[in-house]
């Protein structure tokens, strides 16, 4: 089992990590941004090596997961 990732596989994954984590729905704290990280190498262990289908994969679970979570309020006619 491979347990290092070679330049080009780490540029990949940081790419992909960034694209979630600088979307405007994305709640960056210092956690959420961790467990991002390590859902982007966990989908990326599976084997989806693309970085178009690896964004594709993670997408779904970390908009799930780290989403803002907006407080709307709904305003009362006067």
């Amino acid at each position: 089992m491979k347990t290092s990732l070679d330049p080009a596989e780490y540029d990949l994954v940081q790419r992909v990590f960034k694209s979630l984590a600088q979307a405007s729905w994305f709640d960056r704290t210092s956690v959420n941004e961790r467990e991002c990280a390590k859902l982007v190498l966990h989908i990326y262990a599976t084997g989806i090596t693309d970085e178009d289908a690896l964004l594709t994969a993670c997408l779904p679970e970390a908009h799930r997961r780290f989403s803002k979570h907006d407080v709307i309020v709904s305003e009362t006619p006067v």
